[in-house]
């Protein structure tokens, strides 16, 4: 009996050893893991001076004083309405803030002139949370309640938007005696008794005195009393702290206090919202800021456009009279994941690059937003909608929401809103730069950006022209649905091998491809849906490691590289190591897991499995991205390839709105750009997909640009602003060819051409048939005999032009006429792209019908393209 009692409590002991260490194992593992706070930026925020306008000799503009001014510009500013107009002094043109005949717009209502009169636009949620907006003219101006002060290099407002005045002014319904007291003893004493005698003892808070008269009945009363406390030294601020006795039963007015600042930068100028300073009163909670809306705004009489990150880029012309067309509105780097709405509707080509710009006949703005970028929404309207004005501007959020359906008895929904209690901590900042002739037109914008990444040692032009790159995804392990005895089970698939892959690379060289860059997609963990990264394991069915770094060398020697695919943030379901439950990121409201999947073709829900649950993927938190980063980093950097493909590191973006661990999605950004530095220090190259903006200070390569714009009925033109920018320092192509919907391979070559981008393919060596039983069943078509002939004619097309240009710049993009393009290098090259069914004459040339011309190199060549098989 001894005995047993003796085994029952050492069972029980290791049990509770057990139970204590994992749980041990699960704070330090999961809850206080908290290495990535070290990458989070901290903000300051500079302590203002009194403002005093600078002498100016020669004023340049009329009705406002100078503010500052450097070698190229005079920054001036109306200390009154808060408008502001830079004087350029390289040309004498001169941008506003705001339109200067605001209230001579026959097109605007009221509404719309205060808009047009306004800094700032913010959208709030009231106490019944309805959303409600304010504009700083109407709210602000007009009421007297906007400051300024002196900082570093310019100025900033302290904007006090909303009616901040209460029904009884700064007097407050409730004081204490003595704090009463003190204030009256600055006063004599028959104004100190006249004040007293409007106060009684207060019936619902003890120790407070309360008003003794009707409010609504007596504002000469309450008039005088004010008068009397501003004399005695009483403050808003001090209105404030004594009425927070009788919050929620005195209804206090709604408003909030933004400062705005502008500091002067070279050739600009640059605008800053501090969030960290924001107030709000009234219990509004400020939900979004719209930021110089109408800076710069084109006119009716005026000739312009704007210019839009959409895809690879748009142009939207002044005054095109598509008044009928919703608005531009896109999310930088495309919408959160944790905003989006769980039904695919459309598939758009996003926004990766954090800028737009306004052409003018004289001159040119390129506004490019240096920080609050990921959380920032583009937005564009023509003239004739709400007013007279053509214009593009960003708005930010300072706190999400979320609509919670909320069920009843009846069986409808009813929508809840839920609103995050916390505004983010964080500098808002465009910068604002005016472009003279040297960079007319959106040409020149890429130009003059192009510049400055370069300057700012974010981008390295290429020494020398070269082959153009062949790129070319391989499937190597997948998931595999088999069966053994009627029993369900997964294998690793090998549709590449090692060994596969060196034969397709000796087959493309032995025909002309030589620079081939191969992302390797499936040879770890798993397979294509491997595993999470915190491990590192190479598939032996592929072949051995020595293999591998074989395969890499025989790439490099004909100057092509091999790349390893990885995927960070998307961790597959049928993951083994993954805790799901704790390590991904959260909706706020609703307390749902970040869980997404296929699209639903019946439901365009986007949770679907479609009978293969790898596909269905968790959205891994920030917080905990590090650790598999950081893993992965360890695994790959002793293996003897060029480098590391990254899936999704460049492309997707997530906050993770867990209230326990709130990251917002500037600080996920952050966060993501501390792993590429991480990666970076392995010694690998590395090409991204997609190729957000922020990624690019580290890909040598990038897969997937846009090569497209959205095709929205606002947009006018579409241009390879994305390119312009990239070429020639950045290696690039678009999405897989023999998966494009396209059948037309005259269209794809001229795409090419145009926007100097590589082909690009995914093949499998054995029959892509195969895939039919695999999560990647939708990659039907990508077996490399069926592929290679096709494969091997286009590149040698496109790269008998490109290869004249891949160590250039783009130096001009114009468009001749519908369908007709032609693109300028820096090194003298010119290529005229001819898109329509019909010849076209330009320069003293003939461009082909489907076809292209080159000039100025020294293979002067004239090709119409044969679209036969």
């Amino acid at each position: 009996m001894k005995l047993l009692k003796k085994i029952l409590l050492s069972c029980l002991a290791v049990l509770l050893v057990g139970v204590i260490s994992y749980g041990v194992y699960y704070l330090i593992h999961y809850v206080f893991y908290d290495d990535y706070k070290d990458y989070l930026l901290e903000y300051s925020y500079e302590e203002g001076k009194k403002f005093i306008p600078l002498t100016d000799n020669s004023p340049s503009v009329e009705g406002m004083v100078l503010g500052v001014e450097n070698a190229n510009l005079k920054l001036y500013v109306n200390q009154h309405t808060g408008e502001i107009a830079i004087y350029d002094k390289r040309n004498g043109e001169i941008a506003y803030s705001n339109p200067q005949h605001a209230d001579a717009d026959t097109l605007a209502n009221e509404v719309n002139k205060n808009l047009l009169k306004s800094q700032l636009i913010v959208e709030y949620f009231n106490n019944n949370q309805a959303l409600s907006n304010f504009n700083s003219y109407e709210h602000s101006t007009l009421l007297n309640q906007i400051t300024i002060e002196a900082i570093k290099d310019g100025f900033r407002f302290i904007y006090k938007i909303g009616d901040a005045k209460s029904k009884t002014g700064i007097v407050p319904m409730y004081i204490k005696s003595e704090r009463l007291e003190s204030f009256l003893a600055n006063l004599d004493e028959k104004d100190a008794k006249y004040v007293r005698k409007r106060y009684k003892e207060s019936k619902d808070y003890s120790g407070y005195l309360e008003l003794a008269f009707d409010i609504n009945a007596a504002m000469a009363t309450l008039n005088k009393i004010e008068s009397y406390l501003i004399l005695a030294g009483y403050s808003e601020e001090d209105y404030r702290n004594d009425m927070s006795v009788a919050e929620g039963d005195v209804e206090l007015p709604i408003s909030f206090t933004i400062p705005l600042e502008y500091r002067l930068v070279g050739d600009g100028i640059k605008a800053t919202v501090n969030t960290s300073q924001i107030e709000e009163y009234g219990g509004g909670k400020l939900y979004r800021i719209q930021l110089l809306r109408y800076f710069a705004a084109g006119g009716m009489e005026e000739s312009g456009y704007l210019v839009l990150p959409n895809g690879s880029g748009s142009l939207v012309y002044f005054n095109n009279g598509k008044v009928n067309a919703a608005e531009y509105s896109q999310f930088v780097y495309g919408i959160d994941p944790l905003v989006a709405d769980i039904a695919v509707v459309e598939n758009t080509e996003p926004a990766r690059l954090p800028l737009f710009g306004i052409q003018k006949e004289n001159y040119g703005v390129l506004a490019t937003i240096e920080s609050g970028d990921s959380l920032a929404n583009i937005s564009a309207s023509i003239s004739g909608v709400r007013n007279s004005y053509n214009n593009a501007f960003v708005s930010f959020p300072v706190r999400g929401f979320e609509l919670v359906a909320i069920g009843g008895n009846t069986g409808n929904d009813t929508m809840m809103t839920i609103i995050e209690p916390k505004m983010m901590k964080q500098d808002f900042t465009v910068r604002y730069s005016m472009l003279t002739k040297e960079y007319d037109g959106y040409s020149g914008m890429a130009n003059y950006y192009r510049e400055r990444l370069i300057s700012e040692g974010k981008l390295t032009k290429h020494a020398e022209n070269t082959e153009l790159n062949f790129y070319m995804d391989v499937i190597g392990g997948v998931k595999r649905t088999n069966f053994f005895l009627g029993t369900q089970y997964r294998e690793i698939y090998k549709a590449t091998t090692y060994e596969d892959a060196n034969t397709i690379v000796k087959d493309l060289n032995q025909n002309g491809v030589n620079k081939i860059i191969m992302n390797y997609q499936g040879t770890f963990n798993g397979g294509y849906f491997h595993d999470v990264t915190d491990k590192f394991k190479l598939i032996k069915k592929l072949g051995s490691e020595k293999e591998l770094e074989n395969l890499s060398k025989a790439l490099e020697e004909n100057g092509g590289k091999l790349y390893a695919d990885v995927a960070f943030q998307k961790v597959t379901w049928i993951s083994k190591r993954y805790k799901h439950k704790v390590e991904n990121v959260f909706y706020f409201g609703s307390a749902m897991e970040g869980i997404f999947g296929q699209v639903n073709p019946t439901t365009l829900i986007q949770l679907s499995s479609l009978g293969y649950p790898e596909t269905i993927y968790n959205l891994v938190s920030p917080k905990f991205l590090p650790r598999y980063v950081t893993g992965f980093s360890k695994g790959i950097k002793d293996i003897d390839i060029t480098g590391i493909s990254l899936r999704d590191l460049g492309d997707v973006l997530t906050s993770d709105k867990k209230r326990t661990n709130f990251i917002n999605r500037e600080e996920a950004k952050q966060v993501v750009e501390a792993q590429f530095e991480t990666l970076k220090r392995t010694g690998k190259q590395m090409m991204v997909s997609g190729g957000n903006s922020y990624s690019l200070p580290y890909a040598s390569n990038i897969l997937n640009a846009p090569l497209v714009h959205n095709d929205f009925f606002l947009m006018d033109e579409e241009i390879p602003l994305y390119q312009m920018i990239f070429h020639g320092c950045i290696d690039y192509c678009g999405s897989a060819i023999n998966l494009m919907d396209t059948s037309d391979k005259s269209d794809v070559i001229l795409k090419l051409i145009e926007y100097g981008a590589a082909p690009h393919f995914t093949f499998t060596y054995q029959s892509s048939s195969e895939l039919k039983y695999t999560g990647l069943n939708s990659k039907y078509s990508t077996t490399f005999e069926n592929w290679k002939q096709d494969a091997i004619s286009l590149y040698s097309e496109v790269n008998s032009v490109l290869k004249n240009v891949t160590g250039a710049t783009i130096k001009k993009h114009e468009i001749l006429d519908t369908g007709v393009r032609k693109i300028t290098y820096n090194n003298g090259i010119i290529i005229y792209v001819n898109t329509t069914n019909f010849a076209y004459k330009t320069d003293g040339i003939i461009i082909p019908a489907k076809g292209y011309e080159m000039e100025g190199g020294t293979n002067e060549e004239k090709k119409e393209i044969n679209t036969q098989p």
